[in-house]
């Protein structure tokens, strides 16, 4: 079985004129937000399951978290 943590997504992009590996987060135009600053996007832990199905062929996969 596999058991899956999920919070939220992060849309990072390399930091205008930054050095390779310096990054800023990307807040998209119009999504909803939690107390606590997360993106609500329910479509991220659908496509993590799906891919995780597709890719792997788990017997069993167990959601232990989410936000």
């Amino acid at each position: 079985f596999l058991g899956v943590n999920y919070y939220y997504r992060m849309i990072i992009r390399q930091s205008p004129g930054g050095k390779l590996g310096s990054y800023e987060t990307v807040n998209p135009e119009g999504s909803e937000y939690t107390e606590m600053g997360w993106e609500v996007y329910p479509k991220g832990l659908y496509d993590l399951l799906t891919r995780f199905h597709n890719q792997y062929q788990i017997p069993a996969l167990y959601v232990t978290e989410n936000g």
